[in-house]
């Protein structure tokens, strides 16, 4: 296991930890992801079973409220034709909502059962109302049975629509501890797994992280002793992570190093040889050197007149060979040059590129944001929905509020009370309603910041595509300029090859002109300065036998030296 961890490769490692990390956050992406399904899910229960079955139950209420007030007015105040058709019309609107209310949902339902009931008591005092409405048209007192039926039928109905109301609110409130609880499971769960995640991203970590500080510490070791002069250390070339291969590589560095100190040392002790050896052949160059003296003084008189023709000709070649290597020298900048410019147009074109694409991710990036502006507008509409909803419930309820003060009057003293509810019912439907409102400014400011976000993206994409134009245009351009620059490299390099054959040749020429001036001159030197010429000679190969001493000296340290290194 140890030995396993010790050939972790440092790549490998890097790829595991961003495995595992794309892992973890996947898994915490999916649980967000379906704790927000859940959540939404109970939003859209709470919306159709919740809000819109309270809006309709308020508006019966509001109905039946109504209807209440005109019958118990013409109780009070006598027979009307008018309370009589208002309350027809009143009781088909009440009947068209119940019905529209019960339509499509499961007889099963408390919510249905309540209303049901409610439906049936209403049943009940529309007749009443009939029996006493004919009483009271035909100038008669209304029947205290027919207006007790009436009274406890309108608070059983009043009973179940409340019931009905509470329900729901007990429905919402279901919901959200529902949603509450899916939200707690989620954040349980993220938290587990980043836990996790850290604590097994840390674990690796360390492990990695002491594998690489172990490779490192035997790769200072094994530094420190080739620093001491040890080349005949053993590396251990078995890991196979990068650390391995820097081992083996090093090993073969090491052994192809000491190879070369072995063949130095040889060399070392060959050239304290042949110092001791040319010591004795400057011994002989000095009495050879008396002999050649007598010979050079023949050669001297034709000589003289072949030197001065040469030097001529020696500085002819010369001057030529000057300007020939200037002409080399701007041929070689003309090269280099043109390769640069070729390189940097190719990185230029590169560049270009480069800007293509980012522009058309920034254009992609511009319709995403449109895009995002559209559904932005779809979810204010949503909400314009609402508050116009919250606004009809703000209105609705203010009407109830004033029907129940209605009732608090006609109650007299016992009803005081019940006009302060519904006077602070009032106020909060208005306070309902002045929310709503502004929420309704706060989204037509929103609506306008979209509109100049729109037209703002508009204007970037124009931008963009005069701007991909341009660099289209740019690109092309460049194409060009490649395509002659690659026409005019070979023609370049045709011209330096030319240039260089050339130059050495005159290199060739001016070295054979000098050669021959040289032996000219040498030859005229020592005709007429045979003395001094043997002198020279002599002080030479005293320096030279000078220069073999040093030498052997140089071949003894060297050799020290080399006894230094272990290998």
């Amino acid at each position: 296991m140890k030995r396993a961890f010790s050939n972790v490769s440092l790549t490998y490692s890097v790829i595991a930890l961003v495995v595992i990390s794309l892992i973890f956050i996947s898994a915490v992406g999916v649980l967000g992801y379906l704790g927000v399904n859940s959540i939404q899910g109970n939003v859209d229960i709470i919306y159709t079973s919740a809000v819109l079955s309270g809006q309709e139950i308020n508006e019966i209420i509001t109905e039946f409220m109504n209807i209440r007030v005109d019958t118990l007015r013409m109780l009070d105040f006598g027979y009307t034709t008018s309370i009589v058709n208002n309350v027809a019309s009143l009781d088909g609107n009440l009947r068209q909502l119940m019905d529209g209310f019960l339509e499509g949902k499961d007889e099963r339902d408390r919510e249905v059962i309540l209303l049901t009931v409610a439906y049936g008591r209403y049943e009940e005092y529309m007749r009443s109302w009939d029996s006493v409405k004919n009483q009271l048209s035909q100038g008669e007192e209304a029947d205290s049975n027919h207006k007790f039926v009436m009274d406890a039928s309108s608070r059983t109905i009043m009973t179940n629509l409340n019931e009905i109301l509470r329900y729901n609110q007990e429905l919402v409130e279901e919901l959200q501890r529902e949603s509450y609880s899916i939200y707690q499971s989620i954040n349980r769960n993220i938290l587990l797994l980043l836990s996790s995640a850290v604590v097994l991203l840390l674990v690796f970590s360390i492990i990695i992280i002491r594998v690489f500080n172990k490779s490192i510490k035997e790769m200072i070791e094994i530094y420190e002793k080739i620093a001491t002069g040890d080349l005949a250390l053993t590396i251990d070339t078995k890991g196979k992570n990068e650390f391995g291969r820097m081992k083996k590589s090093l090993a073969k560095t090491i052994e192809d190093f000491a190879l070369m100190m072995e063949k130095t040392k040889g060399n070392a002790a060959n050239t304290s040889d042949n110092a001791h050896a040319l010591a004795g052949i400057c011994q002989q160059m000095t009495a050879a050197a008396d002999e050649v003296s007598n010979a050079i003084q023949e050669v001297a008189q034709g000589s003289n007149g072949q030197t001065q023709e040469l030097k001529i000709v020696t500085g002819i070649v010369n001057n030529f060979g000057k300007e020939l290597e200037k002409i080399v020298v701007d041929v070689e900048e003309i090269h280099v040059n043109a390769k640069e410019t070729d390189a940097m147009i190719i990185e230029g074109n590169t560049k270009l590129q480069d800007l293509t694409s980012s522009t058309e991710y920034i254009s992609t990036s511009f319709k995403e944001v449109s895009n995002n502006v559209a559904v932005l507008n779809d979810k204010i509409t949503e909400i314009r929905q609402i508050t116009d909803l919250i606004n009809s419930i703000a209105e609705q309820t203010n009407l109830l509020a004033l029907n129940a003060a209605i009732e608090a009057a006609r109650a007299g003293e016992a009803g005081k009370g019940f006009a302060v509810v519904a006077d602070e019912i009032r106020k909060l439907a208005e306070q309902s309603k002045t929310s709503s409102e502004n929420i309704n400014e706060l989204l037509s400011n929103i609506t306008s910041d979209r509109d100049k976000i729109v037209k703002t993206t508009e204007n970037g994409m124009a931008n963009l595509q005069t701007q991909e134009k341009v660099v289209s245009n740019t690109t092309e351009a460049f194409k060009g300029i490649l395509q002659n620059i690659a026409a005019i490299l070979p023609k370049i390099e045709n011209v330096n090859a030319s240039i260089t054959i050339l130059n050495n040749s005159k290199d060739d020429i001016v070295t054979k002109v000098d050669a021959v001036t040289t032996i000219s001159e040498g030859n005229a030197a020592v005709a007429q300065q045979i003395a001094a010429s043997s002198e020279e000679m002599n002080a030479s190969v005293e320096e030279v036998a000078s220069t073999a001493q040093v030498l052997n000296e140089m071949a003894s340290d060297m050799e020290e030296e080399m006894n230094k290194f272990k290998v």
